[in-house]
């Protein structure tokens, strides 16, 4: 009865996780929410059509030495793009909000989307940062440089 117990557990297990590894693509690809559904067809490499935007601010950052700051809930592009995750403090991360408060100590480049609603990196340096200029500012984006 036991063994009986242990092998359907197993069983169990592996066809949960076999369902769960099918359908989460499929879910977030069919998703109402529509950042949801970007990441998830940046992850399949299908980008929106405007993604030549992302491709710059990706080149201009891509050589350059030091922490990026940046809000991957609305550039995540740029961290793909750049394919190096460690070069960024992101909001998830531990040193976010500290780099948030004071970006001099944390980080050389801050890159924001230039949308107060969705970007509280933008709603925080809109008026600029203490320390930083601007070395990109085309379109949506704006990239600060620390001095």
């Amino acid at each position: 009865m036991t063994e009986f117990r242990g092998k359907l557990r197993t069983k169990l297990f592996w066809a949960v996780l076999l369902i769960s590894l099918i359908s989460s693509p499929i879910y977030t690809v069919t998703s109402k929410e529509l950042l949801e559904k970007d990441f998830t067809n940046a992850l399949f490499g299908r980008f929106e059509k405007n993604i030549e935007i992302y491709r710059k601010v990706a080149n201009i950052l891509r050589d350059k030495e030091g922490k990026i700051l940046l809000n991957d809930g609305n550039c995540y592009q740029i961290v793909y793009l750049m394919g190096k995750p460690e070069k960024f403090i992101l909001p998830y991360q531990y040193e976010f909000m500290p780099a948030l408060s004071n970006p001099a100590l944390f980080v050389n480049y801050v890159v924001a989307v230039k949308d107060r609603n969705s970007d509280v990196l933008f709603q925080q340096f809109e008026g600029g940062i203490k320390g930083f200029y601007p070395i990109f500012d085309e379109g949506k984006i704006i990239i600060w440089e620390k001095t």
